[in-house]
């Protein structure tokens, strides 16, 4: 279920999805585009250095729909790989 305040961002190199210090829930991981063998999403609370919460290989489309997994400190993903695509639903 998506709630009212829910977001979408594409993802395709390392980015900040949620600011460090902010409160938010992962909602799905979903890869939308295959890559290479050795492409991969990490998707990290903390910032870039901060504790890794899930890695999705990115190496055919896939999804993680139902996660719902609260983090206290931001969204980080860090993308390793250039060719797949991946969608984080967050609030």
């Amino acid at each position: 279920m998506v709630g009212i305040t829910s977001a979408v961002k594409s993802v395709s190199t390392s980015i900040a999805i949620k600011a460090t210090g902010s409160h938010g829930i992962i909602k799905g991981i979903y890869v939308t585009l295959a890559g290479a063998a050795s492409d991969k999403i990490e998707i990290k609370t903390g910032g870039s250095g901060g504790t890794t919460l899930f890695t999705v290989e990115g190496e055919a489309v896939n999804q993680l729909p139902v996660l719902n997994t609260p983090v206290a400190d931001g969204i980080y993903a860090t993308v390793t790989g250039t060719t797949a695509r991946y969608l984080i639903l967050y609030e």
